[in-house]
């Protein structure tokens, strides 16, 4: 009846929300975990996040004639685990939360994590979980194991930018990141002259929409890869803020702002 699923909508409620422990304040909006649309406060109480500060830096090592060897480092960072600590509601079933978390994730189709509200959001699989705590009076305390393949986070959304030719980036992250660049035309050349900058040659050829993603670099042109009207001398770049762009033909840019650390 109407009244029975009155008192089951109640009884739910005070189940997912009166049953905490007494040292801990429920903030379902400021504690919220969200993975893959999936948000985690419905289940319990968010009681702790245990990650590195930054991630660290991938060391390579260059082979030199006469030496042993020579570190310098990379751009890169190393993977990221990060550990959820949730304080399980009474009533949740521990295995079917973990199968809906594990069921559309994996490692060539990583999930998006974000908690407290923050604007930075990483791309994630949850690798493993562990019931820290369980006693007979009090809910069990899960833990859940992330890992951030590229040991750094990221804007919710793409950054869009108007036409240009001639361009300063301004970026809100803390950290270089990897344009894609769009444009339509027969050839061009995009370019900067800064430090760590580069440049991309399209060589002369049929009118085409062209796609250029930095990160994978490569070249797409109507929607197909054509690596072909890459020049052999092309050195695809990142840009990090305050770098000059340049173009000899109207481009657009997108790109994810990426953050090293967390920020609210």
């Amino acid at each position: 009846t109407k009244d029975d699923r009155q008192e089951k909508k109640r009884g739910r409620f005070i189940m997912e929300k009166g049953v905490l422990i007494q040292d801990v304040s429920y903030n379902p909006f400021g504690d919220k975990t969200v993975f893959n649309n999936i948000n985690l406060a419905q289940y319990g109480v968010l009681e702790k996040i245990d990650r590195n500060f930054t991630p660290g830096i991938r060391v390579k090592t260059k082979e030199i004639q006469g030496r042993n060897g020579v570190l310098y480092k990379g751009k890169e960072f190393e993977p990221l685990y990060i550990d959820i600590y949730l304080r399980l509601f009474k009533g949740i079933n521990i295995g079917r939360l973990m199968n809906m978390i594990y069921k559309n994730t994996s490692s060539d189709m990583l999930g998006v994590l974000n908690y407290k509200d923050s604007k930075v959001f990483y791309d994630a699989v949850a690798v493993d979980y562990n019931i820290e705590e369980s006693h007979r009076d009090l809910q069990k305390l899960i833990k859940i194991t992330f890992l951030v393949p590229s040991g750094s986070g990221r804007s919710r959304s793409y950054v869009e930018t108007e036409s240009f030719t001639d361009k300063i980036v301004r970026l809100d992250g803390n950290l270089p990141t990897y344009p894609i660049f769009t444009f339509e035309g027969s050839s061009a050349k995009i370019y900067s002259y800064d430090n760590d900058g580069g440049e991309i040659i399209i060589t002369t050829g049929v009118s085409r929409k062209f796609e250029i993603d930095s990160k994978n670099e490569t070249v797409f042109a109507n929607g197909s890869l054509d690596m072909k009207r890459l020049d052999w001398s092309s050195d695809f770049f990142m840009i990090y803020d305050g770098m000059r762009i340049r173009s000899t033909v109207p481009i657009k840019m997108r790109y994810y702002e990426r953050y090293m650390y967390d920020e609210s």
